[in-house]
């Protein structure tokens, strides 16, 4: 049987999932689908209806993706790199 489902794909289109699992379980859920942007998957975890973020096609496309979300969250104590790669870093 081919069942197809119409879901509006969009950033975080499976978020809702995991806070139903969240509300039911006892463990730490993964929030994933589309959390590309930094900013929702913030908002995920600040508003406790994920435990972790998963980024996986995002990472792909842009592999400064974890520098690029610190800047744009003001995060000042995430170090990215450590010292070997400064000197590769283009500002």
């Amino acid at each position: 049987m081919n069942v197809r489902l119409n879901i509006p794909i969009h950033g975080g289109y499976q978020a809702p999932f995991t806070a139903k699992m969240k509300e039911s379980l006892n463990i730490p859920v993964i929030a994933v689908g589309l959390l590309n942007s930094p900013e929702l998957a913030e908002y995920l975890l600040q508003n406790q209806q994920a435990d972790l973020i998963q980024v996986g096609r995002g990472l792909i496309r842009n592999t400064n993706w974890l520098a690029e979300a610190a800047e744009i969250l003001h995060d000042h104590q995430c170090k990215v790199y450590n010292n070997s790669y400064q000197r590769g870093q283009v500002r």
